[in-house]
């Protein structure tokens, strides 16, 4: 049997690598993680200051017992690190009563009894001014929702996995992965690596180590827009609960952490597709932002709809909008994790918790069986 660099790897120290590298850390692995960047970085889905974390789910129901899991997981993690990650704020949920993701929400609510409150559009109006709503709109208040910090959530995961032993190969891209009988070789441009087993979280470049996902995620290109607010003080956390009104033309929106700007994102069909990962434009064009400029004043009169900054990121999608994650085809050593379809750092503890117990007991207490890598996803074009 070839002599082992350690027990296992996590490809990837990303949005959920990282959280895959601690977790296998805190089981006491001898475990090395590999980046082709620093960690953390701002080219994947872990860039731009916040994400949205909730309880509730504007997908599916299936996701709830993933985001109960990561609560308590994201509380572990500031417990072992003295940071703040995760403030619970709340999110407001907005649309009209018969939009999918309205009935998608109170579906979860009433599957798993979760903790809520449903706002009449007079009371939406009275209560959060800065949002602009029509007649028939609805409100589902998530208390147990609210945002985190992903860089500093990446870093402080990798850190406090090598404070428990884990080692971190920054600016060391991976090229292939090659499964034996005796193992698995990680090959990087210096040289090969051996493991006994490996989790594969290269977030926008995951198919490239897996080539039974060829074709089967597209590589986006997600906007983030930071807009003025008229009064800075009605954008508090305190006052201004994550939103989220995802029409074709809508938008999720964040509390100003500044004190003078507010952060929002587009949720239409309005992300570039990147055929090659590795070049990113960064440069976000003028038309791209004058899209959201027009749905922040019909929707956040409050705000000045011209950016004061804007960045460009990725992320992988898969056809049926549902995050790969399991064992790769034919063998219990290597699990995938990828094409998270823009909902996966909310998540990430619970998908790195659920793909140690799959690495390590061979089999896991979540239930994966909507994310199989072998299940019959459509390929793009």
């Amino acid at each position: 049997m070839s002599q082992h660099d350690a027990e296992a790897a996590v490809i990837g120290v990303g949005s959920i690598g990282s959280m895959a590298l601690w977790r296998l850390a805190g089981r006491g692995v001898a475990v090395h993680g590999f980046d082709q960047f620093g960690v953390p970085h701002d080219r994947s889905a872990m860039g731009g200051e916040t994400r949205m974390f909730r309880s509730t789910s504007p997908r599916e129901p299936v996701y709830v017992p993933f985001g109960a899991a990561a609560l308590t997981l994201w509380r572990e993690l500031e417990a072992q690190t003295g940071r703040e990650l995760l403030r619970l704020n709340g999110e407001l949920v907005l649309g009209p009563a018969s939009a999918a993701h309205i009935v998608n929400v109170l579906e979860s609510v009433r599957a798993y009894g979760l903790e809520h409150e449903l706002l009449d559009t007079e009371q939406i109006a009275a209560r959060y001014p800065q949002h602009r709503v029509w007649p028939g709109d609805i409100g589902i208040l998530d208390p147990n929702a609210g945002y985190l910090r992903p860089e500093l959530a990446v870093l402080s995961a990798a850190q406090r996995a090598q404070e428990l032993g884990a080692v971190v190969h920054t600016y060391t891209p991976v090229l292939r992965v090659e499964i034996d009988a005796d193992g698995v070789s990680v090959v990087t441009e210096d040289r090969t690596f051996r493991y006994g087993r490996v989790i594969v979280a290269g977030g926008p470049w995951v198919d490239r180590l897996a080539p039974e996902l060829a074709g089967k995620i597209q590589v986006r290109r997600p906007i983030l827009v930071w807009y003025a607010a008229d009064d800075p003080a009605a954008y508090t956390p305190e006052r201004f609960p994550i939103a989220l009104r995802p029409e074709d033309d809508g938008f999720y929106a964040f509390p100003s952490l500044d004190g003078a700007t507010v952060k929002v994102g587009p949720t239409g069909p309005f992300k570039q597709v990147v055929p090659d990962p590795d070049l990113l434009e960064r440069t976000v064009g003028i038309d791209e932002v004058r899209t959201l400029d027009a749905i922040v004043a019909r929707c956040l009169p409050g705000l000045h709809p011209d950016p004061v900054r804007v960045s460009a990121h990725m992320d992988g999608y898969t056809s049926d909008n549902r995050p790969i994650a399991g064992f790769a085809a034919g063998t219990d050593r290597v699990v995938l994790l990828g094409g998270f379809s823009g909902l996966g750092f909310k998540y990430a503890p619970a998908f790195g918790e659920a793909g140690t117990e799959l690495l390590l007991d061979g089999s896991t207490t979540f239930d994966l069986k909507p994310f199989a890598p072998d299940r019959d996803l459509a390929a793009w074009d």
